[in-house]
Formats: C-alpha cells, sequence, structure tokens
C-alpha cells in the first residue's frame, strides 16, 4: 500500500541512509554527457508534487525509502498480476529483491539504477521528456503505464536504456519467486536430494 509522503511518513533514518546518487566516470562513458546531466537532474529533488511512499519500509541495502517506493511502483506496471490469483510484483516485494540484488553489484552499477529511478520519478524532467506535471507514483496506473511506454520506445538513449534495466531486474526477480512459477509452466528446481548417484 502506498501513502502521500509528510514529514512523518517515512523513518527519516531510513529514507536519508543513502545520499543521492551522483554520475560516475562509468556513467559518463555509458550515456555521455548529455545523458549524465539529465540523470543528475533526475535527483535535485525539484518536483512539482511529493514522491508517494509505500506505506512500509523494509531494512534496505542499497535503495532509500524513495527509491524503493518508485520501484514498487515501477514493479506492479510491468508485473500487475493480470489473473485473479497471479501475485503482483509488491505481493511478492519484488523492489526488496532487487535491492538486494543491487547490493552484490558494483557501487558505480548500482548507483546508475537508481539515478533512473529518480529521473523517471522527477516531476520536473517529466514534463520536459514527457509533458507529465506530476511524479510517476503520484500518476494512475493507466498514466504510470504511458509513461513506461514511452520510456521503452524513446530515442533519448538514458530512457530506453534505463526502461530496459528496470523491465529486466523486475522480471527477473518476480519469475524467480516460487509463487509465479505455475504460471509459466515452471515446476521448480529438480529435487536431487533425493536421487540416487548414478553407477560408476
Amino acid at each position: 500500500m502506498i501513502v502521500p509522503s509528510t514529514p512523518d511518513s517515512v523513518d527519516p533514518k531510513v529514507d536519508n541512509k543513502n545520499k543521492t546518487p551522483r554520475p560516475s566516470r562509468r556513467t559518463l562513458l555509458k550515456y555521455g554527457l548529455g545523458g549524465s546531466l539529465l540523470l543528475a537532474a533526475g535527483g535535485l529533488g525539484l518536483g512539482l508534487r511529493r514522491t508517494v511512499y509505500c506505506e512500509q519500509i523494509p531494512t534496505l541495502s542499497v535503495l532509500s525509502a524513495r527509491e524503493y517506493s518508485i520501484l514498487t511502483a515501477v514493479a506492479d506496471r510491468i508485473c500487475p498480476g493480470s489473473r485473479a490469483s497471479m501475485p503482483k510484483a509488491s505481493d511478492l516485494d519484488v523492489a526488496l529483491g532487487i535491492d538486494s540484488l543491487l547490493a552484490t553489484m558494483e557501487s558505480a552499477a548500482a548507483d546508475e539504477f537508481r539515478m533512473v529511478l529518480l529521473l523517471l520519478e522527477n516531476a520536473l524532467t517529466g514534463l520536459v521528456l514527457e509533458g507529465r506535471t506530476a511524479p510517476f507514483t503520484a500518476c494512475g496506473p493507466q498514466r504510470q503505464d504511458r509513461v513506461l511506454t514511452t520510456w521503452s520506445t524513446a530515442s533519448t538513449y538514458v530512457q530506453s536504456a534505463g526502461f530496459a534495466a528496470m523491465r529486466s531486474m523486475v522480471a527477473s526477480v518476480y519469475w524467480a519467486n516460487p509463487r509465479t512459477h505455475a504460471f509459466c509452466g515452471y515446476p521448480g528446481p529438480p529435487d536431487y536430494g533425493q536421487q540416487r548417484a548414478p553407477s560408476p
């Protein structure tokens, strides 16, 4: 569940645990000067409305509470649980699973992912890039779908590559969860523990 952010909505110790990521040399080489500046602008905190935080924030290793809330909203649009018994991404806390994956990555790569989330959320850059006047988390599901579709087909490399990274991470964690296996026809990993060793 998500609620509008207020000064008391989120424990500041959780939300401020990590400083806003900044473009690195790796980012400059990957996205160029224009893309790096765009990513940096996404983290400035400028916007017309505030982020909508998740009501409950787990203990996080890499993401801030704000980034976790943005990622939760993104994940629910990528894996919305279209069938009655099919869980949506937030039912499985996919965002927390991605946070755990980011903790195993190089810090520069993790920071790039975080900057993409902040760029997606920022209403000011959204206004410039898409004509959107609200943060991503404050948009309704249909509007969020349109934003992600725009990102997926954008000529701006930061957007298209950023969307591909978010979709890949969300799908990997979502479909790795045992609760989703039946929906893709996967019986689960074989249980070799009960098998006899092959004869020599």
